[in-house]
């Protein structure tokens, strides 16, 4: 598994100066805590990797703890974007398939499903789509026959590409599951590369991303103030959607540790 958290969060403006935005708390947690024990409890989950740069020394300071013994840390020495990161977490995984996901969006998985789907069909890589609308960049996976993702519409092209032929159109969670080859292959090492404008499009193009629709389930990604305001008003679905139990002195633990940093 690779957790996507190196990324600057200039979006958040003064949110995310001294806090990475993974680690923004939700009921005295922080985002990402609850991502890597929902992950650390998932029996199909060997090791994470989390993928830090920007301000991870105060992530390092949270797994360094014995506690989370599946993790492992890779640090950016320099920016390499979203592709780049994932490419050099791949490195330290020992998994040769690999689950994606961002350390900023609350997305209700169901990960066994999906890992079941992924193998049975052999598939190189899938895509893991919404039904929702509620996102920044809406509806912007055109998919065709047998789920295969025919066209990825990054930015102003979601409304400027007319679409003809497809049988639906979904919303991008931000999560894959990938060949550990696959991303060696197709994404150069130690380079600023971009999933969603470079590597993405590489797969369409070669016919090998397909689908798994969560329908309606809940995705939320919090990358501007407005919207992490949304998930502050929502802290309860964090923990319908991790199934996080945690004892009241395990929360005194957790909340001192974070702000301790």
């Amino acid at each position: 598994m690779v957790i996507l958290a190196g990324g600057k969060a200039t979006r958040m403006g003064e949110i995310c100066e001294v806090t990475p935005k993974c680690l923004i708390p939700f009921s005295n947690i922080p985002f990402l805590e609850y991502l890597v024990m929902w992950l650390s409890s998932q029996e199909i989950v060997d090791d994470i990797v989390i993928s830090i740069g920007h301000l991870s020394r105060s992530i390092e300071a949270i797994f360094r703890h014995p506690k989370w013994h599946k993790v492992k840390l890779v640090r950016e020495e320099y920016p390499l974007g979203t592709g780049g990161g994932l490419r050099k977490a791949t490195d330290y995984t020992n998994q040769e398939t690999i689950f994606v996901c961002n350390a900023d969006t609350v997305v209700d998985l169901p990960l066994q499903d999906i890992t079941y789907r992924f193998m049975s069909q052999r598939y190189l890589a899938m895509s893991v789509v919404s039904q929702s609308t509620d996102v920044p960049n809406p509806e912007a996976v055109i998919i065709g026959e047998n789920g295969m993702v025919v066209d990825f519409l990054e930015g102003p092209r979601v409304l400027e590409q007319p679409v003809t032929k497809f049988v639906y159109r979904g919303s991008s969670t931000g999560c894959y599951l990938l060949r550990k080859a696959c991303v060696v292959k197709l994404i150069p090492q130690n380079t600023f590369y971009s999933l969603e404008q470079e590597f993405i499009p590489q797969l369409v193009t070669r016919s090998i991303l397909f689908t798994f629709s969560i329908g309606n389930k809940f995705l939320w990604d919090f990358g501007t103030p407005d919207r992490i305001a949304v998930m502050y008003r929502n802290q309860d679905v964090l923990q319908r959607i991790y199934s996080i139990a945690l004892t009241q002195r395990e929360i005194q633990v957790l909340t001192k540790s974070y702000y301790m940093l």
